[in-house]
């Protein structure tokens, strides 16, 4: 096949060290923009399925949560309703900051890492970041918690004293609701 003229230019043009390194750009910031994701705000129901948990936004579409050693408490929140802001990439959903609104039961929601401060139990909360004691009628049942994470469902009693209606340990060893 013999080239034309025209057909010559535009080969060299084609292939001239400029157009390749403007070509390789374009690759290189279409290939950083697709594995870095888009960025994504919203809410949704978190389910725990066998390949991990999920998150169905209300328009139906689902996405696998990916989470660090310090989010692994997702994975215990089946059918709880999250607001979430992270990463996607096609069906994954890099998880970023997240907020439990209100519990499975209507309430309001405090979750956290339980603790013992001196005589009463208490947690730092994750949403507010406040801490908040729990009423001494409730401490008994979560005694044995102390050191796991812990949803705590009910109403503020007083002054950060937090009256306990319904909780759920987000742990892997026996997750238990009362």
């Amino acid at each position: 096949m013999v080239l034309g003229r025209r057909q010559a230019a535009g080969l060299r043009a084609y292939c001239n060290r400029k157009s390749l390194s403007i070509r390789a750009g374009r690759s290189i910031v279409l290939v950083l923009t697709l594995c870095s994701g888009c960025l994504w705000k919203g809410e949704g129901m978190v389910r725990s399925a066998a390949v991990g948990a999920t998150l169905e936004t209300p328009t139906g579409q689902r996405f696998r949560l990916v989470y660090g050693e310090e989010d692994r408490m997702l994975a215990h929140l089946d059918g709880h309703i999250v607001t979430m802001e992270g990463r996607r990439v096609g069906r994954n959903l890099k998880v970023g900051e997240w907020h439990i609104p209100w519990g499975l039961h209507g309430m309001n929601v405090w979750f956290g890492q339980l603790e013992r401060k001196g005589a009463q139990l208490g947690l730092q909360d994750q949403n507010s970041g406040a801490y908040y004691l729990l009423a001494r009628e409730s401490e008994e049942a979560l005694v044995p918690y102390v050191g796991s994470n812990v949803l705590i469902e009910g109403y503020v009693a007083g002054s950060h004293v937090v009256e306990v209606l319904h909780w759920q340990v987000l742990e892997k060893q026996g997750a238990s609701d009362q």
